[in-house]
């Protein structure tokens, strides 16, 4: 089963986060079996962590090597929160991350599975279902209500989508996804280790 882990503590400042990334890349760590993205956030001072694995072994596998690490940069391994993933959309992966990119968070309360898969439906039929801006949405079970989030290139088409979802959630007489705003922090760094598209079939010969 995919999970979300989630580090809401500050774990590094940024320094110490980029000699983790080198330390892990010399132990052959770098692109661990199993972690499908990577998203590192926050403050410079104050960095936090977002991941997605497709198993809680192939994570516990990563963490033997990634602990004595961390620790030995001053880092704070702490328990993540761990949520089970309802469904992943990502556009194809270019291996550019664009600088000044945003991760949002957004938990409307009480949002259940039919408001989520009608304000999708809507979003799909009206062409905003996948806008090129958002580089990757995860949406997860978080105790009782579904919560989402998405890397974004820019705060403007991240805010003209959820006019779209504000209009969709108004038509449906959804109270609580209105009235609630995302939280926006900046993105350091994302690594994303989601399987590659198989290649095209090559075309037979007329």
């Amino acid at each position: 089963m995919t999970d979300l882990l989630k580090w809401d503590q500050d774990l590094l400042c940024e320094k110490a986060y980029h000699e983790l990334l080198v330390r892990l890349e010399s132990v052959g760590a770098g692109s661990p079996t199993g972690r499908l993205y990577h998203i590192c956030y926050g403050r410079p001072d104050q960095l936090k962590i977002v991941d997605v694995w497709d198993s809680a072994r192939h994570f516990q596998e990563f963490a033997a090597t990634l602990v004595p690490i961390l620790e030995d940069l001053g880092g704070k391994p702490l328990e993540a929160d761990v949520w089970p993933v309802y469904i992943i959309i990502r556009p194809p992966w270019t291996g550019i991350v664009p600088p000044g990119c945003l991760l949002i968070k957004f938990g409307p309360p009480g949002m259940d599975v039919c408001q989520y898969e009608e304000i999708m439906k809507r979003l799909g039929e009206a062409g905003h279902g996948e806008p090129p801006e958002r580089l990757y949405h995860v949406c997860y079970r978080e105790e009782n209500a579904l919560r989402v989030i998405s890397v974004w290139r820019n705060v403007r088409a991240l805010r003209e989508f959820m006019e779209q979802v504000t209009r969709i959630c108004l038509d449906l007489r959804i109270p609580r996804v209105p009235v609630t705003e995302p939280v926006i922090e900046d993105v350091l760094h994302i690594i994303d280790g989601s399987p590659l598209p198989p290649p095209p079939s090559p075309r037979r010969p007329n």
